[in-house]
């Protein structure tokens, strides 16, 4: 039988090994099975949501850095909700899911977070130190996890403009 199961294609094989998980009449297969996919299932969805995560959070940062240098070099006054997220190459670009707010740094106090929905761009008229904030929401799909939207974000500032 293992000779057999070897020269088969990975589809028959599948096929094949359900075939005897359903004529087997001891419990332990079943057992096996009970305990081992659950785990395997949860760690396959929180790879997922780790790697959506971190795969956002790199093109936050990297866009936050784009638009800083866009901003640095006078080039951000024409920059507008429907040409963002081509000018700051940001692959992630749901705009009901993504916040941008750029505006002056103050000196004793911090910039707001965008709420995701908001997009607001207001460069100080005398030029000056300037903060860009991104945030972006992402829903987990991993079991077990506080169901919470986890917002993720990013930021840069500049000097001059």
């Amino acid at each position: 039988m293992r000779r057999y199961l070897l020269m088969m294609t990975p589809i028959s094989k599948l096929n094949a090994l359900a075939r005897r998980f359903r004529r087997a009449r001891r419990g332990a297969t079943a057992i096996e099975f009970a305990i081992l996919v659950p785990p395997v299932i949860f760690a396959s969805l929180f790879a997922i949501d780790l790697g959506n995560t971190y795969m956002v959070a790199s093109s936050l940062d990297t866009a936050s850095a784009t638009l800083t240098e866009e901003i640095r070099a006078g080039r951000a006054g024409n920059i507008s909700e429907s040409n963002f997220c081509e000018r700051v190459k940001l692959s992630y670009c749901d705009f009901s899911k993504l916040g941008v707010n750029v505006e002056q740094l103050r000196p004793f106090g911090h910039s707001s977070d965008p709420k995701p929905g908001t997009f607001s761009i207001n460069l100080p008229a005398g030029g000056g130190p300037t903060m860009a904030t991104l945030t972006y929401r992402i829903s987990k799909v991993a079991p077990g996890i506080d169901r919470e939207d986890l917002i993720i974000r990013a930021g840069g500032f500049t000097s001059a403009q």
